[in-house]
C-alpha cells in the first residue's frame, strides 16, 4: 500500500484515482478501500484527505448507479442486481418507488 501510493505521488499519476481512464480500471470506487485503511495507518495521510477519503471509517468499493428512465436497474459496480439477489420483493419495490 505504502510504494503503491509513493509511485503514485513520484510519477505524479494522482489521476488514476480521480477519474475513469483507458489503462485503470472500470471502476475507480475499486481504490477507495485501500485508501480508507491507509488513511487509518497514516501512510500519506494529507494526499488521501485531498481526495476527499479523510473521514471516512469503510467503503463497499464499487459505485452505485440506479437506472430509472427505462427499465428499472440497480448496478453495484459492473455488476447488475438480478431479481434473484432481492432478498424480498417488497424491498425491490420500495427501493424502486422511493427513487422516483
Amino acid at each position: 500500500m505504502r510504494q503503491f501510493l509513493n509511485e503514485m505521488l513520484a510519477g505524479e499519476y494522482q489521476y488514476f484515482l480521480k477519474r475513469r481512464t483507458t489503462f485503470g480500471p472500470a471502476d475507480i470506487q475499486n481504490f477507495v478501500p485501500m485508501l480508507v485503511k491507509a488513511q487509518k495507518n497514516n501512510i500519506h495521510s494529507p494526499f488521501i484527505s485531498e481526495l476527499g477519503i479523510g473521514s471516512m471509517d469503510n467503503h463497499p468499493g464499487y459505485t452505485l448507479r440506479v437506472d430509472t428512465l427505462g427499465k428499472f436497474r440497480i448496478h453495484l459496480g459492473s455488476r447488475i442486481i438480478g431479481e434473484s439477489d432481492w432478498q424480498r420483493g417488497k424491498a425491490k419495490e420500495l427501493f424502486e418507488f422511493y427513487n422516483k
